[in-house]
């Protein structure tokens, strides 16, 4: 048994990050007494890695101060011409400087209960 929702009151935070021009945020609930866990999509309107690096940065220190030790991916996007493009995760995750974060997949994923 599990369940979605949206995260409104994350969505708008993350959105209030300089280079963030839309968020979503999910969090899944799985079994009973339930484990959490957080799905962030960010379409971040600079195309720089540096810039990237930075909201993952902002978006991290903003995942683990309103959830704190709930496991967490993150994944980026950019427009260009209307159609979005993914992010180098690795790159960006480079110049962030996260502990407790991996790259896999496309997504910078946050480890239960990692640091800061």
């Amino acid at each position: 048994m599990g369940a979605t929702g949206r995260e409104p009151e994350l969505e708008r935070l993350l959105e209030s990050i300089e280079g963030v021009a839309a968020a979503r945020a999910a969090v899944a609930v799985d079994g009973l007494p339930g484990s959490r866990s957080v799905r962030v999509s960010l379409l971040v309107d600079d195309e720089g890695a540096d810039a990237a690096g930075r909201v993952v940065r902002a978006a991290v220190d903003a995942l683990r101060a309103t959830m704190p030790g709930v496991p967490a991916s993150l994944a980026l996007e950019r427009l260009d011409g209307g159609v979005r493009h993914p992010f180098d995760a690795r790159a960006a995750l480079g110049t962030a400087s996260v502990e407790g974060a991996v790259a896999a997949g496309g997504e910078i994923l946050l480890l239960a209960g990692s640091g800061s």
